[in-house]
């Protein structure tokens, strides 16, 4: 493997496990927000969690990470594609995938900074991307890279 396909493949691996932390974050984030809700949060390590507005601002950082390694792995990937195929683009359903995931990570934090997406609804966005992280790096067989 050359030295660009193991720096694309450590970017999506450190991507993968930034984005599996804000997963944990975001169930994390729900759970306590629902026991608040119905007023059952009380001792445990569930009372040891920050307030949900660190939650959230600390989902958002994280995210961010994730975000920046994404766009330097799939921008990696591609040079790599165009190395080997000669088109930085094939009909590969990783890279078609990943393209997904970006476009719904990018969706996430531009709406995030608008009023009303914040807690539950942003957190609900970031499952969804998670989701479609899972599916990309697990899903879909890749084509000779």
């Amino acid at each position: 493997m050359s030295s660009l396909g193991i720096l694309h493949l450590v970017l999506m691996v450190a991507a993968f496990v930034v984005f599996s932390l804000s997963f944990i974050v975001s169930g994390l984030f729900l759970i306590q927000e629902r026991q608040l809700k119905f007023h059952r949060a009380g001792p445990g390590w569930m009372g040891r969690l920050p307030a949900l507005e660190s939650m959230d601002r600390l989902h958002y950082r994280v995210l961010g990470t994730g975000f920046a390694l994404l766009t330097l792995g799939i921008l990696s990937g591609m040079i790599l594609s165009k190395n080997l195929f000669g088109s930085y683009l094939t009909a590969d359903p990783r890279q078609i995938a990943s393209i997904v995931t970006w476009g719904i990570y990018i969706l996430f934090l531009n709406v995030r900074i608008r009023p009303g997406w914040r807690g539950r609804r942003a957190m609900m966005l970031s499952v969804l991307g998670f989701l479609t992280v899972v599916l990309t790096f697990f899903g879909f067989s890749h084509r000779g890279i």
